[in-house]
Order: C-alpha cells, then structure tokens, then sequence
C-alpha cells in the first residue's frame, strides 16, 4: 500500500461558528461540487448527521462517480472527511478542524492522507491524488470566501 499525508491551512474573517455552518450545510456542499468541477452533485444528511456528497465527473474519458462523507463533531469545530472514487482503489481520509483566532477570524485546518491499493504506480497515484486535493482546497477558499460575503 502507497500512502501520502496533506496540510492545507486557510484564514478567514469570520467567526468559526459562521465557517463551520457553511461546511456541514447540504445545499453549500452540493454547489462547492459544482463550482469545484462536478457535472452533478447530491448532498443528503443523514439521520445520524453525517453529509454525504455524491459527485459525477468527467475523468480520462468517461464518468467517474466519487463519495464524500462529512462527520461534523458536536463540538462545533471539526468535521471527520472521507472520499471514495468508484474507478480507483484510492481512499482520502482527513480532518477539517477550526481554530478561532479572537472573536471575528478563524483558521481552517485541513490534514489527511491518502492510501492506494496498488501494487504498480501506487506512489505515483497517491502523490498525483495528494496534490489535487491540496489545490481543490485551495480552490474552496475562494469559494467560502464568496459564501460569507453573500451573507
């Protein structure tokens, strides 16, 4: 097994309780897919809280369908992540955690890892998958940066 880990680190000028809303909100989640790519997202809670997003893009030529799940904690400030593509034997696990820095402002943290089942090309994969999640996320900032500013 090939295994990779990731941190991305974002500032926000908002409170955390306001950032975490957007983050275990159903429709904001469904339009981050999109905006991030998707052709198509569904976003359902389920009864014991967990998000889970269903995502279809296009991939090497064809649809690849990919699983999110979101497992906020009660204590407000961190979210449990996971991600399974349907064509890849690759599973991302992780954790968003915020941080509060004074009453207006808040730091996302987001870590994890990335392990592959691959005999052949397994680094390749994992570094390959690693580096798209780090950029995705940097992509999300912008778009929670709009979401706040939307009010």
């Amino acid at each position: 097994m090939s295994a990779r880990t990731f941190r991305v680190s974002e500032h926000y000028d908002a409170p955390l309780a306001r950032v975490f809303a957007l983050l275990v909100d159903a429709d904001v989640q469904q339009r981050k897919s999109i905006f991030l790519g998707a052709r198509a997202a569904r976003c359902e809670r389920r009864a014991d809280g967990r998000l889970v997003v269903t995502e279809r893009r296009a991939r090497l030529g064809r649809e690849i369908e990919s699983v999110i799940e979101l497992r906020p904690d009660a204590d407000g400030a961190r979210v449990s992540w996971s991600q399974r593509q349907a064509a890849l034997p690759v599973l991302v696990d992780g954790v968003i955690e915020l941080v509060a820095a004074g009453e207006r402002r808040c730091e996302l943290v987001f870590r994890g890892e990335v392990r592959a089942e691959l005999r052949v090309l397994g680094g390749v994969v994992v570094r390959g998958v690693a580096r798209a999640i780090v950029a995705a996320k940097r992509r999300e900032h912008g778009f929670y940066l709009a979401e706040l500013a939307r009010g």
